[in-house]
Order: structure tokens, then C-alpha cells, then sequence
């Protein structure tokens, strides 16, 4: 009696990230994608797509590295008029890493807290709430919007704008690499030694030729340089940072970097010539961070240096609470 072959069992393969973390890849693999990606010229360095290896460069003297960190202490709703308002208190810090061989340091650090209302119209006066022995002011930011949503991008919004002066104030110094954590803002300035580090993937910019040969792309490889065509135009690659392991998904391991369109094509594909060199032994492990290999080390000192300087949150967090609940009982 013939019997009909037994149906393909799927393949499952491992998003090497902490479930802790959403997923260093965030593309989603239908038609179409819910936000088209803008144009993109692919024959910027070169007409040939093919993996460009790292070439043997020597290491700068300093390398920095550019991140942010918030907390958000306290989600509020505020009456105005009869309506609830959504508000926040949030901490946030920003700050670079300087990665020298013998001397590496966390130099400098901005820190500021703010009372973030979704609605641009309303009138705050700073928060001036006790903690132990001092007390900490949280200055009033207004953000256009509606809902908790507007507050989440106006955070967004208030940590970037501090990263991206700890990043001008790196690139004055004269830093030849300024790796910046996350998508790269246009900001004023000789921008020509920084780059943004996307190390979750949200949009797909190739055309599917370009785009499947990413799977394939070994360690220490990267794409050729592509401009993507946006109102401020940008540089792009991608780069594998390390091998992913027999069971990972095969874009695990995977960065994008971008850098201002300004510049001559030429000096950005040496720009991307420096990251594939030199990021690739900055790379984590997975017993050494949750997002390994994308988390790059000092990107993770970072982070727990910037949570420091904001001081213990659960302890923030209370005194916030004895402030509101004294503010109710003695209006």
C-alpha cells in the first residue's frame, strides 16, 4: 500500500539574545513590510556585491563609544481641565567610553531628570522631590501628543538628545571612531569620525538579491557601503561581528552601521573599513552579556556605569511615592 511521505518537520533555530531582551532581529518576513524602506543606492563603493574582509589596520590610540540609559521612576497622570494627562518622571544618562589598551575610563558623564508631559500646551513647574539626605529636581518637558505613547517618545527623545551631545563634544575632541549605540542623528559639525550602531534590525534596506547574501556573511566581513536616500541621506553597512553558533538563526551576530552622507564615498567605505577591523574584537560572549555578540563590552560597562551614576532606583522610586502621597494629604 503506498503511503504518503511523512510531512517536513520545521527547523528551529535560536535567537542567541536573553529572552530578557526583544529580538536582535525585528524584520518581519511577509510580502511587505509595514513601513516600506526608503531608495537605496547599492553602487557607492562598488557595483559588485560581494563581502568586503576586515583588512589589517592599526588600532587608534582611543576609541570611543557613545550610550544612553533611562529609568523611568514614576509613570504620573496629570489633571488638566477635567482630563487625565499622561506623564513621567525619568532619569537619564549619557556618557562615553573611552577604550584605550592600558588606560580605558568613563569620561564624561551627563545625567538629568525630567518631568515629561504628553501635552505640549500644559504648563508644569519643576518637581523638587526629597531623597535622603538631598533631593533631586525634575524639569518640565512638554512633548506634542497624546497617551503614554507620547511619553515614551518624548524619553526617547530626551536621551538622545543626550547622547548626541556626549557624541560632539567626543568628536571635538578629535577621536578618530565615535561609535554611537543606535540609529545616528543629524546634528551640526565635522561629523566624519562617528558612527551609529544599530544592533537590532527593524527595517530590510537591500533589494532580495543584496539581502540574502547577509546569511552567508562571515565573521569580520562586511557588505560593501549603500546610501540610503532619506530626507538626510546616509552611508550604510552591515557587519558580522562573530560566527553564530550551529543552532543560532543565520543572522544572528549581525550589526548595521551608518554614517552622515556628507562625506566622500571614498572616506566612508575607510570608515567601514575601521569598524570591520576593530569592532569585532569588542564583541561579548554570551556568558558575559545577554545581547552577546552585539553588546559590545564597553557598550556594557557603559551601561552600568551610567545606571550607577543615577543611583539606586528603588530607592528614587520610594521617596517619589512619600513626596506624592505628602503632597495629597496636605493639598
Amino acid at each position: 500500500m503506498f503511503e504518503s511521505p511523512a510531512p517536513a518537520r520545521p527547523r528551529f533555530l535560536r535567537d542567541p539574545w536573553s529572552t530578557s531582551y526583544e529580538s536582535a532581529f525585528q524584520i518581519e518576513e511577509a510580502a511587505e513590510q509595514p513601513q516600506e524602506a526608503p531608495p537605496v543606492d547599492l553602487t557607492v563603493e562598488t557595483a559588485f556585491w560581494a563581502p568586503v574582509a576586515a583588512p589589517e589596520l592599526p588600532r587608534p590610540e582611543a576609541v570611543v563609544f557613545v550610550d544612553g540609559v533611562q529609568n523611568v521612576d514614576a509613570r504620573l497622570l496629570a489633571m488638566h481641565e477635567g482630563v487625565h494627562v499622561n506623564a513621567a518622571l525619568v532619569s537619564v544618562a549619557a556618557g562615553a567610553f573611552v577604550a584605550r589598551p592600558e588606560s580605558p575610563l568613563i569620561d564624561p558623564v551627563r545625567t538629568a531628570r525630567w518631568l515629561v508631559v504628553a501635552d505640549a500646551s500644559l504648563e508644569v513647574e519643576p518637581l523638587e522631590v526629597p531623597w535622603g539626605e538631598t533631593s533631586v529636581t525634575f524639569r518640565p518637558h512638554s512633548y506634542p501628543g497624546f497617551g503614554y505613547q507620547a511619553v515614551a517618545q518624548a524619553i526617547d527623545s530626551v536621551r538622545r538628545d543626550l547622547e548626541t551631545a556626549v557624541a560632539a563634544e567626543m568628536t571635538a575632541r578629535g577621536f578618530p571612531l565615535v561609535v554611537m549605540d543606535g540609529r545616528l542623528r543629524i546634528f551640526p559639525g565635522d561629523l566624519t569620525s562617528v558612527v551609529g550602531y544599530a544592533k537590532t534590525l527593524h527595517t530590510r534596506y537591500l533589494p532580495p538579491a543584496e539581502w540574502s547574501t547577509l546569511a552567508a556573511l562571515p565573521a569580520r566581513h562586511r557588505t560593501p557601503v549603500f546610501r540610503i536616500d532619506q530626507s538626510k541621506p546616509l552611508y550604510s553597512w552591515y557587519l558580522r561581528l562573530q560566527e553564530p553558533w550551529p543552532a543560532d538563526y543565520a543572522m544572528a551576530g549581525i550589526v548595521r552601521l551608518e554614517t552622515i552622507a556628507e562625506m566622500p564615498a571614498g572616506q566612508a567605505a575607510r570608515l567601514a573599513d575601521l569598524t570591520a577591523s576593530i569592532l569585532p574584537d569588542f564583541a561579548s560572549r554570551p556568558w558575559q552579556d545577554a545581547r552577546a555578540p552585539q553588546n559590545l563590552l564597553p557598550l556594557g560597562a557603559l551601561e552600568a556605569g551610567l545606571r550607577r551614576e543615577l543611583g539606586d532606583r528603588a530607592s528614587l522610586q520610594r521617596a517619589i511615592g512619600d513626596y506624592l502621597h505628602r503632597l495629597e494629604l496636605t493639598s
